[in-house]
């Protein structure tokens, strides 16, 4: 049997397209591009944490977080214009937490982790540094080195070399 060019070239295309059909669906859910900043957490207690991000057009934000994994808990959230947060609660003190930021079932941002505060004062160290507005990726190895070695650390500002600029905003965040 033969076929004409425009034949094949149209079952090749048709083939190509199927093939990457296929991909797609057994690759699972495509993951929504909503969010623009984030996700960073706020005000720490013993027994609660603010996960808060920017988005411009989640439909039905929430985060799910756990100790063990992803599937101990949920919680909603609330976006007024671009941004959005939600707030865990029922948290364990010193405890350190999973999370990951959803609109409906598809992530729209990676996990990460959060430690919840101790109930009483235990020792602990910090490191404090700023005037990072340039130079971006040199500060960037400075906070990698940092990662994990303190309970938190303190920014004294100068994050970027013009505050109204969002493509600053954008680099350093």
């Amino acid at each position: 049997m033969s076929m004409s060019t425009s034949t094949s070239s149209q079952w090749l295309i048709t083939l190509g397209t199927a093939v990457v059909l296929a991909s797609t669906l057994l690759a699972g859910p495509v993951r929504a591009e909503t969010m623009t900043r984030g996700p960073y957490i706020q005000n720490p207690t013993t027994s609660s944490m603010i996960v808060a991000w920017e988005d411009f057009g989640a439909a039905d934000p929430k985060v799910v977080y756990g100790v063990d994994g992803l599937d101990e808990g949920s919680a909603p959230c609330t976006c007024a214009g671009v941004h959005c947060y939600c707030t865990l609660t029922g948290l364990f003190a010193a405890t350190t937490y999973q999370y990951q930021v959803l609109d409906g079932e598809l992530p729209i941002s990676d996990a990460y982790s959060f430690r919840t505060k101790p109930k009483f004062i235990e020792p602990f160290t910090f490191a404090v540094f700023g005037d990072n507005r340039s130079d971006h990726s040199a500060h960037q190895l400075v906070i990698e080195a940092m990662s994990g070695e303190y309970a938190f650390v303190v920014n004294t500002g100068d994050m970027v070399s013009d505050g109204e600029s969002e493509a600053n905003w954008d680099s350093y965040l």
